[in-house]
């Protein structure tokens, strides 16, 4: 049996997070810097194959995964 309570305010638990919080996350900011890295690694040594073309996509899609984390987006 499940007992429903009723709060005037909601919990802090329940609120998301902002953005700025989700930043200063030491997961968010090391996922983002190596997604980042992995990127301009790709530019430095050049794209001369289907591999580094595939590289650079997955990098694109982990850096965006990374920023629409900050908007809320699941």
């Amino acid at each position: 049996m499940r007992l429903l309570m009723k709060t005037s305010a909601p919990s802090k638990a329940n609120q998301p997070d902002s953005a700025i919080t989700r930043t200063r996350r030491p997961e968010w900011i090391g996922q983002t810097l190596a997604s980042i890295c992995w990127a301009l690694s790709l530019f430095f040594y050049g794209l001369n194959s289907v591999g580094d073309w595939l590289q650079l996509a997955a990098a694109s899609s982990w850096l965006m995964a990374n920023l629409l984390v900050l908007r809320g987006i699941k």
